[in-house]
């Protein structure tokens, strides 16, 4: 709604639609259901990252997280289409949460200075095992899914998009799925961890650089480590 309002939109739905590294894929999902639909004719659509307020400050991972924002429109084109695959496992809730706790490395307190504790992202280790060893299964099923959906075989994509949570990611997700190098695109090495909006960074950047444009075959891929939160 905040979004809306600076923008003067007035007559439109505003919705929140967050699935963490996701958020792109789903957005452009409730986006196509409502234009195919009838429900409308564009549909604007803002991720956005602030990592930093969360983010551990001892913590070596810090270093490859950083915000960005990004915005994208979803319209009806002739000759276009896009389908969709998803898995869902909610077991796998808590594998990262929000919590009250001091940066790692912090020096304890006397009694009288105040709490240096704020809101930092936590990893369960045991449930981050699990989810790093299924993502491999999921993703492979997903994209034959759509794939199969959209009457596409693998080598009739011209260009791969994927959340890009690592530096090895690239080349991880590359060869479970059996892709040409060359048709892989990615933006760590600019950017690094952006979460939510690595996906709409890379569609950018790949359409900048005429990677992705009118007729082109993409496939794009992502996995969520659902977030909760705790006081």
């Amino acid at each position: 709604g905040l979004v809306a309002h600076a923008l003067g939109i007035h007559r439109a739905m505003a919705w929140g639609v967050d699935t963490i590294c996701s958020s792109v894929i789903s957005q452009m999902h409730a986006a196509a259901s409502l234009i195919a639909a009838g429900q409308a004719d564009h549909v604007l659509c803002v991720v956005s990252a602030a990592y930093s307020r969360v983010t551990d400050p001892g913590s070596s991972s810090t270093i490859q997280e950083a915000d960005m924002a990004g915005a994208m429109v979803v319209a009806r084109r002739p000759g276009c289409r896009m389908d969709f695959a998803w898995r869902v496992d909610g077991r796998l809730h808590g594998a990262i949460r929000l919590a009250w706790d001091v940066p790692t490395g912090t020096a304890p307190r006397a009694w009288w200075q105040q709490s240096r504790e704020k809101l930092l992202i936590r990893f369960d280790p045991e449930l981050q095992t699990r989810v790093m060893g299924e993502i491999a299964k999921h993703a492979r099923t997903v994209c034959d899914e759509a794939l199969a959906r959209a009457e596409m075989r693998l080598d009739d994509i011209q260009v791969f998009l994927s959340h890009q949570p690592f530096v090895w990611y690239r080349e991880f997700i590359a060869d479970l799925l059996g892709l040409r190098d060359d048709i892989v695109f990615d933006t760590f090495e600019e950017y690094g961890n952006v979460n939510s909006a690595s996906i709409a960074t890379a569609l950018h950047h790949a359409r900048k650089a005429g990677r992705l444009e009118k007729g082109t075959q993409a496939l794009v891929c992502s996995s969520t480590r659902r977030r909760r939160a705790s006081g």
